[in-house]
């Protein structure tokens, strides 16, 4: 097995791009188990000491967290939607369920259970006839959840969330895609 490293740097396993001490070893059980989680199929034991730069370690930890309140929040619909013994809900009536009141203009994020107002929200579709995301990509990245179940409005926060994780899996899926 080679290795990624160089005499003065090492290259990123995630991006295949050269960093000078600005990268970390790659831990291969934790990296590869946060990586499956993603969905993202990488071999980072690749090389004897794979490493990753600090861009796409912190691109690693932000798509885990949104997709780790993706998945929290799935489980709640699901849960709301089992006991109710439907699947014809708002998620107002999840977050009445959880939370507290929701007034007539407030909307709740399909991805975070954030209640605000309407206009502070995307509406998934919407974003996808634009092209900002694609079926395909939450298909693939984000299969666990249940696009058919509520409306599908996205809070901006999650919104950006959203679009720097399917264009990290990407560049992922690009590296993977040469290395073969």
């Amino acid at each position: 097995m080679a290795s990624l490293m160089t005499a003065n740097g090492g290259i990123c396993r995630l991006c295949l791009q050269v960093h000078w001490n600005d990268f970390e070893t790659i831990d291969h059980n934790t990296t590869a188990v946060i990586l499956n989680i993603l969905n993202l199929t990488m071999d980072v034991a690749i090389s004897d000491e794979p490493v990753m730069c600090k861009n796409c370690s912190r691109s690693v930890e932000m798509a885990f967290d949104f997709k780790s309140t993706c998945l929290f929040t799935e489980e709640l619909v699901m849960l709301f939607a089992r006991d109710q013994q439907t699947s014809h809900f708002h998620l107002k009536d999840v977050y009445k369920e959880l939370k507290s009141l929701v007034t007539a203009n407030d909307s709740v994020c399909r991805f975070c259970m954030t209640c605000s107002e309407t206009s502070n929200f995307l509406c998934l579709d919407v974003m996808i006839e634009e092209g900002l995301v694609s079926q395909k990509m939450l298909d693939l990245y984000l299969p666990e959840i249940d696009y058919n179940i509520v409306e599908l409005l996205v809070c901006r926060p999650c919104v950006g969330s959203l679009v720097s994780y399917l264009k990290f899996a990407t560049v992922c899926a690009t590296t993977e895609e040469s290395d073969n």
